[in-house]
């Protein structure tokens, strides 16, 4: 007699992720990567996640934005998706543990006093706000972090010492934007598209 497991799947998980692949959500990512670690966080388990996600052919490409999403995800993982909150998922369906997932990362954030992503990775190993050490004279002066030099590191592990290509870059900045920030980001970009397309036509027409 087999043991029926309750609530959501490792595998369904997984589908989320590939549906993402296509979208850029970050938070909604993060939380994914939080469910799929509360259901497996043993010793292999983002490999085991991206044969899920991927598949295990040969010369099947992980892409950047699963590895931000899993990086941010375990950075936050202790003080954003806490033991209590691990456990109230375990049950769930997968829609109401995923929604418990990005409440849990909004309330986080809120605590945190951050709206980006980008500000949530370089916080989200603290609590609160309150547990933040207070700057010292010499960082208020300093620019503030961002996610580039953690994800400049490990593309430079996974791709053998090889710089990441603009597209790879674009995606992972694209992955710390707030909602509005990719609102203003899809103008430019549509913007951008436009003259390059009328310079095209001008040239063609000379």
């Amino acid at each position: 007699m087999t043991t029926e497991t309750k609530g959501y799947t490792i595998s369904g998980v997984a589908g989320r992720i590939r549906d993402l692949e296509s979208k850029t959500n970050g938070a909604y990512y993060v939380g994914l990567c939080w469910l799929a670690m509360a259901r497996d966080s043993g010793k292999g388990a983002k490999k085991r996640l991206e044969d899920k996600v991927f598949g295990v052919e040969k010369g099947v490409k992980v892409t950047s934005t699963f590895r931000n999403a899993w990086r941010i995800a375990d950075k936050a993982f202790a003080e954003g998706f806490h033991k209590g909150h691990r456990e109230k998922v375990a049950t769930m369906g997968l829609d109401d543990a995923l929604k418990f997932a990005m409440d849990s990362l909004e309330a986080h954030k809120t605590a945190l006093g951050v709206t980006s992503m980008g500000q949530y990775e370089e916080f989200c190993k603290y609590a609160s706000k309150e547990d933040m050490p207070a700057p010292t004279p010499e960082e208020t002066t300093e620019q503030p972090v961002t996610t580039e030099e953690p994800e400049a590191k490990e593309e430079a592990t996974d791709k053998t010492g090889s710089e990441r290509s603009p597209l790879e870059h674009f995606e992972a900045v694209m992955l710390t934007l707030s909602p509005e920030e990719l609102i203003e980001a899809a103008k430019m970009l549509n913007a951008r598209i436009a003259d390059m397309q009328q310079t095209e036509e001008i040239r063609k027409a000379a």
